[in-house]
Parts: structure tokens; C-alpha cells; sequence
């Protein structure tokens, strides 16, 4: 998605008050086979180059925070900028990934 605007970038804190609060949807932009060893809670595992609009279980309104699993991932990025361009409003990365989350004493979740 070259020439695209990056989306804005969330601290793992700010995360954690958006997953307490409920007001949001966690994406995953890791292989399936990451995703089962370990996630954010309630986050959901899409493919960045293959999911659509039906995949993201939200309003186009709802806040959208999307990962990787190390600092910086660029799946996270390019998954966060196709969901924008899909029309959804409030869509940012957590540039930390999931060993950023961890580092800060979150728990991540393995399995389902």
C-alpha cells in the first residue's frame, strides 16, 4: 500500500485501557500458528493480505488496534492501511507488538 498514510500508533498502556474498556477490536496480523502460541486477550487473527471488510467483526465506527508480534511488524501496518482504506474510521497499530505487550507485564493468551 505504498503511498499510503501511516496510521496512528498506540502505547501498549493505551491498549490495555482500550481492551479494559471493551471499546475495541484487537487484530493479530501474525501467522495463524503465532497466534495460537500466544495473543492479546480477546484479539482476533486476520491475514493482512486476504482478509476484507466482512473479516473484521466491527462497525466502521469502532476503534481497531492492529499487532505483530515483534516491535515495529510491518504486516501490522500494511493490515492497519488496508482496514482504513476500507472505510474504517479509527484504525491504529500498537507498534510494541505482542513482546512489547509482554515486556510490560501483560498477559498474552495462547489457543482459542
Amino acid at each position: 500500500m505504498s503511498g499510503s498514510q501511516a496510521c496512528p500508533e498506540l502505547s501498549v498502556d493505551e491498549v490495555a485501557e482500550l481492551i479494559a474498556g471493551g471499546d475495541v477490536v484487537v487484530i493479530d496480523a501474525n501467522p495463524r500458528r503465532r497466534w495460537s502460541s500466544g495473543h492479546l486477550p480477546g484479539a482476533i487473527n486476520l491475514d493482512p493480505s486476504s482478509f476484507g471488510e466482512a473479516d473484521i467483526p466491527a462497525s466502521k465506527d469502532t476503534v481497531l488496534v492492529f499487532y505483530c508480534s515483534e516491535a515495529g511488524g510491518a504486516a501490522s501496518r500494511y493490515a492497519a492501511q488496508k482496514a482504513a482504506k476500507l472505510g474504517f474510521a479509527h484504525v491504529f497499530t500498537m507498534p510494541a507488538g505482542l513482546k512489547g505487550w509482554m515486556a510490560a507485564g501483560h498477559r498474552a493468551m495462547a489457543g482459542r
